[in-house]
């Protein structure tokens, strides 16, 4: 398993090869990306992937054909819709489409401001010890607390400035990332 870490403030550069590294690892041909993102706007420390999707989908530079993006703070994917979501998106993708999941996580307090890449499944609502169906071929996670003595409260707690630097940070290194996999793959974009 391919798994990195890396921390918000430095070069972005390394998150992009991460999760490019994270792809190729699973050795997927794909013809399409989803970018799956899970979590709510009803909650600081749970908006990461909605920031995602809603800054991706605010960029208007980030228009590549055959690139979906699912979840933002508008249309949120969370515990209570996430199974009757992957119902209707599991009928939409087919096999040669790669599934990018990103959450926010919890964490040591030394990981704080980390984003992790994974090259497996994303387990949603494990820090809550949710049973919730796994989603993606490739999981990044923003982490956004610490786990210890973790509460909903806590949950709140978290300053809204770290959660929208790290979605922006995964924005755009999700845009480069794709940018250089289809130039690989598939000579479809130009930088």
């Amino acid at each position: 398993m391919f798994e990195k870490s890396f921390y918000y403030k430095d070069n972005i550069l390394e998150l992009k090869n991460n999760i490019i590294e994270a792809v190729k690892f699973i050795k997927k041909d794909f013809k399409e990306i989803a970018i799956v993102n899970i979590g709510t706007d009803r909650c600081t420390g749970d908006c990461f992937a909605p920031l995602v999707g809603t800054l991706i989908k605010s960029d208007e530079r980030f228009d590549f054909p055959n690139v979906k993006v699912y979840g933002d703070l508008n249309e949120p994917i969370h515990a209570k819709n996430l199974e009757e979501f992957l119902e209707d998106f599991n009928k939409q993708v087919t096999p040669d489409t790669l599934v990018i999941a990103i959450d926010a996580c919890l964490g040591k307090e030394e990981d704080i401001g980390f984003i992790k890449i994974k090259s497996e499944a994303l387990s949603p609502g494990r820090g809550l010890d949710k049973d919730l169906p796994k989603v993606g071929d490739i999981c990044i996670n923003g982490i956004i607390s610490e786990n210890s003595d973790f509460n909903i409260f806590t949950l709140s707690q978290v300053k809204l400035g770290l959660v929208y630097s790290m979605a922006e940070v995964t924005r755009i290194a999700l845009k480069l990332a794709i940018q250089e996999l289809y130039n690989e793959n598939y000579k479809i974009y130009k930088i």
